[in-house]
């Protein structure tokens, strides 16, 4: 299994791959900070799962990625608390299914990646 997650905020990424980690022993966990960095490391590598924070650097053409990856990787967004409906229907178009917000608990978040 190998991960990727998108987030410009060291803590959550650690986190998140604290999860991930207990979730998939033995998978392979690739970090960015930017749109740029997620563009890079899914041309280079064969990633299964991508948890991407909606407000990472650069994200304003999140949808245009979202077309080309979600038919082969599976997608997770973090909208944090914000819950815009214009926003989800419009990942929802571009192919993301599956969303996690910030006040979503350790479970929910595991239940989320695991479905």
């Amino acid at each position: 299994m190998e991960v990727l997650i998108a987030n410009n905020h060291q803590t959550i990424r650690y986190g998140l791959t604290l999860v991930v980690e207990e979730l998939w022993d033995g998978c392979t966990i690739f970090e960015a900070n930017t749109l740029n960095e997620v563009v890079s490391i899914i041309s280079a590598q064969d990633i299964d799962l991508v948890i991407f924070d909606v407000n990472v650097p650069d994200s304003e053409n999140l949808e245009d990625l979202m077309h080309f990856i979600s038919k082969e990787t599976d997608v997770v967004v973090l909208l944090g608390n914000e819950k815009d409906a214009k926003r989800i229907a419009s990942l929802q178009e571009a192919g993301v299914a599956k969303f996690l917000f910030r006040d979503h608990s350790i479970e929910d978040l595991k239940a989320i990646l695991c479905s």
